[in-house]
This record gives structure tokens, sequence and C-alpha cells, in this order.
């Protein structure tokens, strides 16, 4: 229609009034710079062009207003297209497979195997499941993988309760059974350090011995809720726990020997995970969440590569060594690479961190190991506060190019003693019990609504765990 120049790209839109169309389009007001005619003109002449070439899913196609064109769509024609389609595609309906399939390494969930998954840890197994679904429906080849973080104090306090117990077959749900060790062996070494802590507090001042106290009053309170919670295993536990002069140092004993590959520790420490990470298995299978890859933080220690990762750290400008602990200059990095604003970090805040209280050597590895297999494409759904840092010490070291990470975090109202010190409010309905409880609630129902049983089952059970997943997935940040 308009030989003597180039038509800027005719950009859908969907008008504020559905009378005026399902589709409309403003490009007239720009041809009319290039035409020499009025946009309404223009509007006018593009639409009767539209109509004569008779397109099936259009209805009609007409100018309005100052030179808008709308359009309408051929209800009948587009309702059959669309069931015909989705029919005949089945799942596959609604995807566009992409014309250059890429390799994508998911990680996602990576809860650490201490405790059951609790409602405010939900949400990254659900979001990162709905992205591995969405990238392979689109054609890309997905690879989900979890990051097992079973090297630290948390595994091995455990392992010694555990040990203290007879290394018992778990009762009940493993990661129920794990969680209570846990806390119930916390609660208790915790005890006995405040008591040893009072009992020399007598060169202390006033306000120090008072600040002991208090927490000793404090984790009193909560063992006796403990007590209430699990009265066979406190009873255990108590009774074993307090017969070691130091049960710091046991748990200390058992850390240093998993780091270093000992068998005794290796086996002891292994199990326990294990048992936690079958109950994970139990409980994400129920909601069909599934990990092509368990990936061990104790397997990089051992083999070497974490030591090869903190020498190649230790090269940079951005390591040092202070009272004889490693430090990494995050400030320096942030300020040399521009990367305040995108650590959401204030311009003039200080952020000096340790490594061996903050930054992982073990993830940075990680991270930078999966960048080599997996070019180009990474996606990590992660908690806010963790492996920030080790994206940009990666960039550091290798120089990669920024990463594609999700974070998210379910700000918990749990006291600090939640984080810490490992009081689990087992109580609280973990997803496998909302699971539990959906689908009991689907058999109840099911005799009421068919007398088909089977059939109804499966699709009220299929339902649950859908509605389960987008009310975990839709959490506020802040709930």
């Amino acid at each position: 229609m308009y030989p003597d120049f180039s038509v800027p790209p005719m950009l859908l839109e969907v008008p504020p009034n559905l009378e005026f169309g399902e589709l409309a389009a403003s490009v007239c007001f720009e041809l009319a710079k290039h035409a020499k005619k009025s946009p309404r003109t223009l509007a006018d002449e593009i639409a009767k062009k539209i109509d004569e070439i008779s397109l099936p899913l259009l209805k009609s196609v007409s100018a309005a207003g100052a030179g808008y064109i709308n359009f309408r769509v051929n209800s009948e024609m587009f309702s059959r297209l669309t069931i015909e389609s989705a029919i005949k595609l089945d799942a596959d309906y609604g995807y566009v497979k992409t014309a250059e399939p890429k390799k994508v390494l998911l990680e996602h969930t990576s809860v650490n195997p201490i405790h059951p998954i609790h409602i405010g840890q939900a949400r990254n197994p659900m979001l990162g499941d709905a992205l591995s679904r969405i990238l392979s429906k689109h054609g890309h080849n997905v690879s989900r993988h979890y990051y097992v973080d079973d090297v630290g104090r948390q595994s091995a306090v455990i392992a010694y309760g555990y040990s203290k117990l007879g290394k018992p077959k778990p009762i009940g749900k493993p990661d129920r059974f794990i969680g209570g060790i846990y806390a119930v062996t916390s609660c208790i070494m915790e005890i006995q350090r405040l008591k040893k802590a009072v009992a020399k507090a007598t060169d202390l001042d006033s306000q120090e011995r008072s600040k002991l106290q208090k927490d000793l009053a404090e984790w009193t309170s909560i063992s006796a809720e403990m007590q209430e919670r699990f009265p066979d295993l406190f009873a255990k536990l108590y009774g074993q726990i307090t017969k070691d002069l130091d049960p710091e140092e046991q748990v200390s004993v058992l850390i240093r020997g998993y780091e270093s590959g000992e068998d005794s520790a290796k086996q002891l420490l292994r199990k326990v995970c294990l048992l936690c990470l079958e109950g994970f298995k139990e409980t994400l299978e129920s909601v069909e969440i599934k990990i092509d890859s368990w990936d061990w933080e104790s397997d990089l220690i051992w083999n070497g590569d974490v030591n090869r990762t903190l020498e190649a750290l230790k090269n940079t400008a951005y390591v040092f060594e202070e009272n004889g602990v490693l430090e990494f200059n995050a400030e320096k990095v942030a300020k040399n690479l521009d990367l305040k604003k995108t650590l959401g970090l204030n311009e003039n805040n200080e952020n000096k961190v340790h490594y061996v209280k903050a930054s992982n050597p073990s993830e940075i590895y990680y991270f930078n190991k999966r960048i080599e297999n997996n070019d180009p494409r990474l996606v990590q759904v992660a908690n806010l506060d963790l492996n920030a840092l080790n994206i940009h010490e990666i960039n550091v070291i290798e120089k990669k190019e920024t990463l594609d990470p999700i974070y998210e975090y379910i700000f918990k109202k749990e006291s600090r003693l939640a984080k810490w010190f490992g009081i689990y409010n087992i109580p609280k309905k973990t997803v496998y019990e909302w699971l539990e409880l959906l689908t009991n609630y689907a058999e109840v129902k099911i005799t009421t609504w068919d007398t088909q049983e089977k059939a109804n089952h499966s699709v009220a059970v299929n339902l649950f765990i859908y509605k389960l997943r987008r009310a975990i997935g839709d959490f506020n940040r802040k709930t």
C-alpha cells in the first residue's frame, strides 16, 4: 500500500473497552508522518484492505477515533481452533518450542538435612519445580539439582545425639525423627554449656552474669517444652549427654573427622543426613516434585575442590589473612565491580565478610563448576541470605558473566532460637502433613460426590496438590 517508505511494525494492544474489539493498533499515527495523510484516513484505508483479504479468525476490522484500527475476533472459529489445538497438543498446549534448546541447570530447595521442610522453606521447591516444568515444556534440557549442605555443626549435633541413642531405626517419618533429635540435643547441650558458664561467672561483672542467668532460664523453659513434645527422646538423650564432660568437644571431633574423611565419622554423619533426605524425598514426591541430582558439599571437600578454590581466592586482591582468619573484602569487590546496587547495599555501608562465618568456599566452587559444565544458562532459586556473595566471588576468580539467580525468602515469624539453636516448632503443619490432611479430606468427600470413587479420588488429590503448590508459591515475602 505504501511502497515509498518502510512501514513501522504494527503493535497490537488490548483496547480499554471490549466494545472496541479484542485488539487494536495505533500504527497510523506513526505512518501519518511519512504518508502525508491524516491518521484517520490511513486507518480507513488499512481496515478496508484487511477486510478484502478475508482472514478466517477475524470477524471485522474497522477504523475508529482519530486513527485507531480495531480488530474483532470470529469467536466461533477462534473457539473451535482453540479446543482442537488443546485436544491435539494435550499437555504441550500453550507452549511454543524454542528453536535453540539450551542446557539448563536449575537448583532449588536445598534445605539443610536437619529437620522437616517446614512451611517457611516450602516456597522454593514450588517455584523451582514450576520453572523447571516451564523450561522443559519450551524444549530446554533441564537438570534439577539439590545442594546437600551436610558439613558443619548442625549435622554433627544430630550425629552426636543419634549415636547417644544407639543409632536406632527412625520412628515415623524419618525427617521428623531427625528434627526431634536436633531440637532436643541442641537444647540439652546449650543448657549444659550455660550451667558451666554460670558456675564460672564469679569473675564477670553483674551485667554479664545476669545475661547468662537469663539465657539459662530461657533455655530451661524451652527444655520443659521439649520434654512435653518428646518425653522418651528427651529422657534418653538427657541421660546420655549429661554423662559427657564436654559434649561440644565431642561434636567438634565429629566435625573435624567428617571434613577430613575419617571413616567412622563419614558413616555416621552420612547416615543421619540420608535419613533426613529420605523424608525430604517423600515430601517432595507427594507434591510431584522430582530432583535429578543430589550434590553433597562433603564430596567437594574430600576431593580437594574446596582447597583449590580457597587457593584461587587467596591469589586475588580481595582475600587476606587477619589474626589467622581468611577474610573476603566484599566492600572492595562491590566498589571495584560496581555491585552495590545489585547486592542492595548502602553506598556508605562497610561489608567485610569472614569466610569461616558467612562465605562458604564449597558453595563458591559448586557455582563455579556448574557454570563450566552447563554453559550458558544456570538458574538458582535460593534464600535471600544465601549465596549472593558467592556468585560475585566466582566473578572475582573467573570473571564469569553474571548468573541468573532468583532470590526469594520467607520471613518466618519465629524467634532467633529457631534459626540459630535448632528449636524447631514440630507441631506446626509441614507440607507433607497438609497434603495428608487434604488427601484424607478428598477421600471422605468422594463418597458423596460420585460412585466412581477411584477416578474422582485421583482428580481430587491432583486438584489439592495443585492448590497446595499454588498457595505456598503465592506466599507474601513477609508472611
